[in-house]
């Protein structure tokens, strides 16, 4: 239990000291966001932040974890660098859909060599399935980097949740990791805090999207009841679910090519349609953090009470599908609302910040 705490503080720690250096390298290297009419900032601002949450993260992890000891560990390290390499390479040059391939041909290995499935009846359906939900999570946690503050601030929670899921499963490797992983997140989102003095670029919302979603399935192995199986889902839901909204509505808005689909830009979003709904930007932050753990605690509370927990989901889910219903695009007054509206690009696989 001390190793799990240590471990969150000691990337706490070494976020804050090295997110400012790695700004520093940014700028030296030029690997800047620039303005654009399509962007809030008006300043070139760093997307190097996912460098410094790795080094945190990984920092910790390797202190407090013995990952010599955990393969799944080894390799939730090893794809974690894998992901932030993919997203450095496309925030300098820009790979498009490619990179998704990139991010499946890395997964599936990952899959295979950890044994990451779910005890399904099919034969590889648990492995398919694993792999499925380790890209589209990092995906879609890449798409929900549209607003400073959001991917990161929902990772810190995500994963504080699925650490103290960990403990009451006694995984201690996968509770220390996930610690380390909230604490390099909160770190980060010191700086990342609108206005944002540094941005994660794809470098950073990949590599988070990944680790939580290869943190849940690691979980998922020595998992046997269903309610705990569905409660990893529960957890990792806002991300989840906003990606599947959001392409659901553009399928329904005649939109039909797959490929198309994925590749396509907008503004609907969930941080969108809050700053779009009249919020500060400060404001979206907190709501998104605080539907995080509300769908945190849920979880929590389906996989210890099952159908209890349930019920409670239930509830809570219809109360976040309110305000993701309620948070709608239309123009509020002819200022701020409207300038959100217009300035927030949204990609599904270029991430937000206009790729």
């Amino acid at each position: 239990m001390a190793g799990v705490l240590l471990a969150f503080l000691c990337a706490l720690a070494l976020a804050l000291a090295v997110t400012p250096v790695a700004a520093w390298a940014a700028r030296r290297l030029g690997i800047l966001d620039m303005p654009a009419p399509r962007k809030l900032h008006r300043m070139p601002t760093p997307l190097l932040g996912g460098v410094a949450v790795y080094f945190a993260f990984s920092a910790a992890t390797l202190l407090w974890a013995r990952p010599v000891n955990d393969l799944h560990v080894v390799l939730l390290l090893g794809g974690a660098a894998a992901f932030a390499l993919i997203g450095i390479v496309d925030d300098v040059r820009g790979v498009g859909a490619a990179k998704l391939a990139v991010e499946t041909g890395v997964v599936v290995l990952i899959v295979w060599l950890g044994d990451f499935r779910l005890g399904l009846p099919w034969p590889y359906a648990g492995y398919l399935l694993a792999a499925g939900w380790i890209v589209g999570v990092a995906n879609a946690l890449n798409c929900l980097d549209c607003a400073d503050g959001t991917a990161s601030g929902t990772t810190a929670v995500s994963a504080a949740a699925l650490a103290l899921f960990a403990i009451l499963e006694q995984r201690w490797a996968v509770a220390t990791t996930a610690a380390a992983l909230a604490g390099a997140s909160l770190g980060f989102l010191h700086y990342n805090f609108p206005p944002a003095r540094i941005f994660l670029g794809d470098s950073g919302s990949l590599m988070l999207g990944f680790l939580l979603a290869a943190l849940s399935a690691a979980m998922a192995i020595s998992l046997e009841s269903t309610w705990e199986l569905v409660a990893l889902g529960v957890i990792l839901a806002l991300p989840a679910w906003d990606f599947l909204l959001v392409h659901w509505r553009r399928y329904r808005s005649g939109l039909r090519n797959p490929v198309q689909i994925m590749v396509s830009t907008g503004k609907d979003h969930l941080p969108h349609r809050l700053l779009s709904s009249g919020m500060r930007p400060g404001e979206v932050v907190l709501r998104v953090c605080g539907l995080s753990a509300v769908l945190g605690t849920t979880g929590i509370g389906m996989a210890l009470w099952g159908v209890v927990g349930a019920a409670v989901f239930g509830a809570i889910l219809g109360g976040v599908g309110v305000v993701l219903n309620s948070a709608r695009t239309e123009h509020v007054g002819s200022n701020g609302p409207r300038r959100a509206q217009e300035e927030q690009p949204g990609s599904s696989l270029g991430g937000a910040r206009g790729i």
